[in-house]
């Protein structure tokens, strides 16, 4: 679903360097978030990995939070479609 949502009003031409965009974005914010999760745990062991994994799952949250802002300040641009993309003489 995310996915359809980044690629939504591309013109059909565009659509594969739009969806191969989405895609790289994913896998490079994947990488960089589990590299900030290990970092954050660290390697602890017996009773101090609960304190670990708070301060993960609170770097986790925050990160969420500043996503979902940043994605929320982001203004869809949105052309008007020519009649050739639409198919029409």
């Amino acid at each position: 679903m995310i996915a359809a949502i980044a690629v939504r009003g591309v013109p059909s031409a565009e659509l594969s360097v739009a969806s191969a965009s989405n895609r790289t974005a994913l896998q490079i914010g994947n990488a960089v978030g589990i590299a900030i999760a290990i970092a954050v745990l660290g390697d602890p062991r017996g009773p101090e990995a609960l304190g670990a994994f708070r301060r993960a799952w609170v770097v986790m949250c925050i990160g969420a939070v500043v996503t979902a802002v940043a994605i929320a300040s982001v203004e869809a641009v949105r052309r008007p479609h020519t009649y050739v993309e639409l198919g029409l003489p």
